[in-house]
């Protein structure tokens, strides 16, 4: 038994009795685990502040024989503008809800832990829900690369040839785009155009500085959203809760 020092991001915290917390934590180089924040709960609590999901914190664990014991936290970024703004809220709480689904347990995921730290401080800075879907999305494409789950998009995912014109869709179970030849037979085909196609690699490679400058269209967005949903519930085997939590926003905000 032994303590030890991780720098971490709350991806979950979940109540435990009535003072104590399990925390989900992706860390800097231990990879995703779980642990006990003992009292967090309680008003006076010094360590409450560092343990609210969103934050990245400096944290000391005990090691336990089932799960670590938080004994110490510090707060670095609690990220508050994240939770001052329903929609910023509502696409980190499902990037969130991603990350601890698809990682394994306690495997280092140190260039995960960069991307979804760089991806938290642009949700806190974006003002327009169009900025803040996009961001979304590029996190999805960019998590599914770095886990091996990219689709394929270059060749057509049944005969391999070059698609670089015409008509084209896309099809989860084959893992990729499809040429017009292959459209007949395959399984689940999605529309995809040409040009959602070029925004989806565009995603894996833009510098993250310059998102701001790509302007999609609310019907791009839409369907790049709708066609990595798809592809991610089939691969994963698993629907996010809160991909209807935002659903349903969206049908509020549409309404008022």
């Amino acid at each position: 038994m032994s303590l030890y020092k991780v720098e971490a991001i709350v991806l979950k915290a979940r109540n435990l009795g009535e003072a104590d917390k399990i925390l989900t934590l992706l860390t800097k180089n231990q990879g995703k685990l779980d642990a006990v924040a003992k009292g967090v709960r309680k008003i006076k609590s010094k360590n409450r502040g560092a343990v609210q999901p969103f934050s990245q914190s400096r944290i000391m664990l005990y090691q336990g024989k089932s799960m670590d014991t938080v004994t110490q936290c510090e707060l670095i970024s609690g990220f508050p503008k994240i939770r001052d703004n329903l929609d910023r809220l509502a696409y980190a709480g499902y990037i969130m809800e991603l990350t601890t689904w698809i990682l394994p347990e306690k495997e280092p995921q140190q260039e995960v832990y960069f991307l979804l730290l760089a991806i938290l401080h642009l949700l806190q800075k974006a003002e327009s829900k169009e900025l803040i879907q996009l961001i979304t999305r590029i996190y999805e494409v960019r998590l599914l690369n770095m886990l091996g789950y990219q689709p394929v998009l270059e060749v057509c995912a049944n005969c391999g040839q070059p698609v670089k014109t015409g008509k084209i869709g896309f099809s989860p179970p084959m893992g990729g785009i499809l040429c017009y030849n292959c459209l007949a037979e395959a399984p689940q085909v999605l529309p995809i155009t040409q040009g959602l196609r070029a925004v989806w690699q565009l995603l894996t490679k833009i510098n993250l500085t310059n998102i701001h400058r790509l302007k999609l269209r609310e019907e791009e967005l839409l369907a790049l959203e709708k066609t990595l949903q798809s592809f991610m519930e089939y691969h994963l085997e698993h629907r996010m809760k809160s991909v209807d939590f935002i659903h349903e926003l969206k049908k509020l905000t549409n309404c008022t």
